[in-house]
């Protein structure tokens, strides 16, 4: 384009690798777009929670189907299920079951063409009903207990008894789970030796799920301990992610990605990943796997690829979506089809992994401005003492006095697209070792 006072400009159209999908069918930040839970249920159908309160539900095209209703129907019309949905999962016989944040848990069965809705809610004078209405996850384990971790009354889990549903928890016969630390519970879910797993606000607790009764659960208790760097990063967890080749991960908040090392009786040791590591940010909010061995982090400055096997990470930011969209806790799945979706201010983030990768392209570097003993030097003088024949950016050899010593070389990749993500590397032969710059 020419334009009036500002010479020629050059527009280069990149299609994106990362798409937004807005639930209410108006892009933009809204609380009808805010996504706080996401499943594909065993059909197909994926399930999505907003934060006003509605619960969509999408075919395998991506279509939507309409939200649950009050009377159990899926329709664009009709009185909401109720209650912020914030985490939305599906048991072995193919319930699915719904938290709420303040309305409790959501039980929803087929029932013909609609689907059949009961709801449980805590009851300050039954010590066997939810400890609290605030429902973050739900997990079920390998016995088929349904786990409930709630943000302000600790885990649940429930039992029929005699016909009657009732919830295990602190208030009843949970009596070994460190309540007064670990009340604000984010998530619940299992490692691959089948121990549950929860993250807290106060740090992370371990139990064996092979139990008679719960009043002889042995909890063990994690937690960040000043000064020893083997420990937590940050006690507030957010997720945890287990694998049987790689071991289990902890995403923190302001903590980073923490890789448990060893655990014996109540003393384990992390590994923590942080920003001076490759992570763009260290407040992580969800996990999810791919199918070549690398996990995708959601993070408060954008997406990070953590390679498991080298390590490494591969960060791509608001400069590389094509919007910009603040990530929810907890709130990612991945589809059946290998796709990631992950909850945003915005609405469902989601990509294709196996088609996303980096630029490699390798733009010119230019060389900008050099000084020698703090002053800038141009090319040339009349009286000759300028090592600068030419200007900087031409120089193919650079030839200095002994008492030139103190040198500065400003330098810059001509690549526009995303110049915040961009890294270098320079080494000074017989120096010193490589050294980066992003």
């Amino acid at each position: 384009m020419c334009t009036h006072s500002k010479g020629l400009e050059k527009i280069s159209f990149i299609k994106s690798q990362f798409q937004m999908l807005a639930p209410s069918g108006i892009a933009g930040e809204s609380l009808r777009n805010d996504t706080r839970a996401l499943y594909q249920d065993r059909d197909g159908n994926l399930w999505v929670g907003t934060k006003d309160g509605t619960v969509y539900v999408y075919n395998k095209s991506m279509q939507n189907l309409g939200y649950l209703t009050q009377s159990g129907s899926i329709s664009h019309s009709g009185p909401k299920i109720g209650g912020a949905p914030y985490f939305i999962t599906q048991d072995h016989v193919g319930t699915i079951w719904i938290g709420t944040k303040g309305e409790g848990l959501i039980k929803v069965q087929k029932n013909g063409l609609k689907y059949r809705i009961t709801r449980f809610r805590h009851n300050e004078n039954d010590l066997y009903s939810l400890s609290h209405d605030n429902i973050y996850c739900v997990y079920e384990d390998h016995f088929h207990r349904l786990w409930i971790a709630t943000y302000g009354g600790g885990i649940n889990y429930m039992q029929e008894v005699n016909g009657k549903v009732i919830f295990i928890n602190n208030r009843n016969n949970l009596k070994g789970y460190p309540i007064g630390r670990c009340y604000k519970a984010r998530y619940i879910t299992a490692d691959y030796m089948n121990h549950v797993c929860v993250g807290t606000t106060a740090g992370m607790i371990v139990f064996n799920d092979n139990f008679r009764k719960p009043e002889d659960i042995k909890f063990t208790y994690y937690q960040r301990q000043s000064g020893v760097p083997t420990t937590l990063g940050n006690n507030d967890v957010h997720w945890i992610y287990s694998n049987k080749n790689y071991g289990t991960y902890l995403a923190t908040f302001g903590g980073g990605l923490n890789e448990l090392l060893s655990a014996d009786g109540h003393t384990a040791a992390f590994k923590c990943y942080t920003i001076k590591d490759g992570l763009p940010s260290d407040v992580l909010l969800s996990i999810q796997e791919d199918k070549n061995g690398s996990i995708w982090i959601s993070t408060e400055c954008g997406i990070s690829k953590f390679n498991l096997k080298s390590h490494q990470f591969e960060n791509y930011t608001d400069h590389t979506f094509p919007f910009a969209a603040q990530f929810n806790e907890a709130a990612s799945t991945r589809l059946q089809s290998g796709a990631m979706i992950f909850g945003t201010n915005c609405g469902i983030f989601y990509f294709i992994p196996a088609k996303t990768e980096k630029s490699n392209f390798k733009p010119y570097i230019f060389f900008s401005k050099l000084q020698i003993n703090s002053k800038q030097i141009t090319p040339g003088s009349v009286d000759h003492t300028s090592p600068l024949p030419v200007d900087l950016d031409y120089l193919k050899e650079l030839k200095l006095k002994h008492n030139q010593n103190t040198i500065t070389i400003r330098y810059a990749a001509l690549d526009y697209k995303d110049p915040a993500n961009i890294q270098y590397a320079y080494k000074l032969e017989g120096f010193d070792r490589w050294g980066f710059w992003g």
